[in-house]
């Protein structure tokens, strides 16, 4: 764009680093889901049975952005959900910002 001086360095970029990871939320006693980061353009949601076992399970569309190392934002779409869902996520931990469960 005319007129804009670019950044001096790269910021921001999608990534396939979180492929294969997945981060599992207990929100309450017999409520377990996890986010499966599938492929780098999908996540799968897994809810648990009480028993552990898994429930009910859903895929969706996602993309993954490395914000620098170690932190990831990851956004995505659940077929059930009514509004988007993107989770930021540090070192291995993530938390979720917007969407189902927020």
């Amino acid at each position: 764009m005319e007129g804009l001086t670019p950044p001096k360095y790269r910021r921001h970029e999608y990534t396939d680093e979180l492929v294969g990871r997945a981060v599992t939320w207990s929100y309450q006693q017999g409520l377990t889901s996890m986010h499966l980061y599938s492929t780098p353009h999908s996540l799968s949601w897994i809810i648990f049975l009480e028993n552990g076992s898994g429930g009910m399970e859903w895929s969706g569309p996602a993309s993954y952005v490395k914000i620098r190392d170690q932190l990831y934002l990851a956004t995505g779409s659940k077929k059930r959900a009514t509004v988007p869902e993107s989770g930021l996520c540090p070192a291995g931990q993530c938390r979720r910002g917007g969407g189902h469960g927020a």
